[in-house]
């Protein structure tokens, strides 16, 4: 509802996710470019959860252009989905929902920033490619320091002075 107005102008939109709130947006991805449906949580006077209009889902997935994850444990909620790795699989079914629509023109990043000592963050880049049959879109793994001590290499993502280059680069050549 926050963005329905800015979405219904045409209006890109970015997305800085950091820790669970990373799970979140990548489900939130997933439903939206591969599964096509959306899900309004429920809310004071609604008894069910309503579905957002076919014509809302396609100009979110139209306006949609960057994401920025930091401290991102998706690697770990992914190894918990034992279907991507079971049977000699090695993760050849894994989706990222991050990728160019060619047809429209749209260019779409995902940087996925993680520090070496946050023991909650991963990189991402590789395991994605393990699916030779995705188009992997344009993930990049960005290895910066946020510090040594794990709660704060964990923490301090929005005080990293290259995590700010970076998400302004991209957002500036997007503009």
């Amino acid at each position: 509802q926050q963005m329905e107005s800015h979405i219904s102008k045409g209006l890109p939109y970015s997305i800085v996710a950091h820790s669970l709130g990373s799970i979140i947006v990548f489900d939130y991805l997933f439903n939206l470019f591969e599964e096509n449906h959306l899900f309004l949580p429920e809310s004071e006077g609604l008894e069910h959860e309503s579905e957002l209009s076919a014509n809302k889902i396609s100009q979110l997935g139209v306006n949609f252009r960057h994401l920025f994850t930091l401290g991102s444990p998706i690697g770990l909620f992914l190894l918990r989905k034992g279907d991507l790795w079971k049977d000699g699989k090695k993760f050849n079914s894994i989706k990222n929902p991050v990728n160019d629509d060619i047809e429209k023109g749209i260019k779409r990043t995902w940087l996925n920033f993680y520090d070496e000592q946050d023991v909650i963050a991963y990189p991402l880049e590789k395991l994605f490619s393990l699916n030779p049959t995705r188009p992997q879109g344009s993930i990049k793994d960005v290895l910066v320091n946020t510090g040594w001590f794990a709660v704060d290499s964990h923490t301090r993502y929005w005080e990293n002075q290259q995590v700010a280059v970076e998400i302004s680069q991209v957002l500036l050549a997007s503009a």
